[in-house]
């Protein structure tokens, strides 16, 4: 047994404050990080959409060059659905000829930030070729 001649005994071990400052910078830690995992769940969500919705605005690009330019009216039904499909009920896809330059524009409401809806917009352009 050890004896002390001023009667004070050594403790050994943490002292409350010290666990709850290290909890509180884990705490601070943990919570940034799962900040971050949610932010880039969040990008890539909307980088999946943007690249479905180019993949669509291609597929109108390539679709209208094959078919020489003919009338797209009843063509686009289709790809309109697949578009509503992939990006949403109030995505559209539109195509705007001027000359041999096309168009085609896809967008979707990509969520809401500060209570405003974000509207995204994918533009594509193409030529006919002759």
């Amino acid at each position: 047994m050890t004896s002390y001649s001023n009667g004070a005994s050594r403790s050994q071990g943490f002292s409350i404050v010290e666990v709850i400052v290290t909890v509180l910078v884990l705490s601070i830690g943990l919570l940034g990080m799962a900040a971050m995992q949610t932010q880039a769940m969040k990008q890539t969500t909307d980088m999946n959409r943007y690249s479905i919705a180019t993949l669509h605005a291609n597929t109108v690009a390539e679709e209208y060059r094959l078919s020489g330019g003919s009338d797209w009216s009843e063509t686009l039904k289709p790809i309109r659905a697949a578009v509503q499909r992939d990006l949403g009920d109030d995505a559209t896809i539109s195509l705007e000829s001027e000359d041999e330059l096309q168009r085609i524009t896809v967008s979707w409401n990509a969520g809401k930030s500060n209570d405003k809806q974000q509207k995204q917009t994918v533009t594509v352009y193409a030529r006919n070729e002759p």
